[in-house]
């Protein structure tokens, strides 16, 4: 658990490969889900305008911070404990 230089299980109905690892999985994956919600959200006509997001950029600090506070303890009190 937590080796990300390990390889993937194939998965037919996700169309994973036998030869892949978890590092070029992740990363697939990730584009793929920002491609998709890209794609929603230029359906739906809910793409902001760029001033408005300039204007979110400001919260990017506070959601590194908070998101690193939320992984530590989820780490230490939550899964730590199960392993």
């Amino acid at each position: 658990m937590g080796d990300i230089n390990a390889k993937v299980k194939p998965v037919k109905w996700l169309a994973v490969k036998e030869n892949i690892y978890w590092k070029k999985f992740g990363f697939e994956i990730g584009i793929y889900l920002i491609l998709g919600i890209l794609l929603y959200l230029l359906s739906i006509h809910a793409i902001p305008s760029i001033r408005k997001f300039m204007l979110t950029l400001k919260y990017i600090p506070a959601i590194i911070i908070f998101a690193s506070i939320n992984s530590f303890f989820m780490k230490n009190y939550c899964i730590g404990p199960l392993s």
